[in-house]
């Protein structure tokens, strides 16, 4: 997999400096991700870290040939109200990462919220798309308005001529390279 970071992982940085506590300084607007980071290394602390992989869809964008969820049918979004009631229940019972998935993520109408909704309960958020191409300007704003703190695209070889291959989707180092950029 290849990682883009839209939001760098902030290191707790409390720790002993000749003999005084140290605590890191956080820029303005970021106490967002250091509640969702304390509250992963509270739960990492005790033993207890769960984790939640969540389909949003069944649309797929890609065509993987080791991936059948693009043939299914019908096409399906999970329901909005109800995907909020599910994150909720799961941060209630200390859920602490969510890997939003489908088929295509991205896809879905309401991811922004769905994203927004998980940062609301100090959950950090993976987002796990095939297709480069839909990481456009605008669908990268929408990410970081949401705070998701990771977005990840599956690639399943180095070279273009395979990994598009793979995927039918042509060019899709091409694509990632401009998503990168962006």
């Amino acid at each position: 997999y290849l990682i883009i970071s839209f939001r760098l992982y902030l290191t707790l940085s409390i720790y002993e400096a000749g003999g005084r506590r140290q605590r890191c300084v956080l820029k303005k607007g970021d106490s967002y991700t250091m509640r969702k980071k304390l509250s992963l290394l509270g739960s990492a602390l005790k033993g207890d870290l769960k984790v939640c992989e969540f389909a949003l869809t069944n649309v797929c964008t890609a065509k993987c040939k080791f991936c059948s969820i693009w043939t299914q049918k019908p096409k399906v979004f999970v329901d909005l109200e109800k995907t909020k009631k599910a994150i909720s229940h799961l941060a209630q019972i200390g859920t602490r990462f969510i890997t939003l998935t489908g088929g295509e993520p991205l896809t879905h109408p309401h991811f922004e919220e769905i994203i927004d909704h998980c940062t609301e309960h100090n959950i950090i958020t993976a987002v796990l798309n095939a297709d480069a191409r839909l990481l456009t300007t605008e669908r990268i704003d929408a990410l970081k308005r949401a705070k998701v703190d990771v977005a990840c695209i599956s690639i399943d070889h180095h070279t273009d001529e395979i990994a598009s291959e793979s995927q039918s989707i042509p060019g899709i180092m091409k694509h990632i390279e401009k998503a990168e950029s962006e």
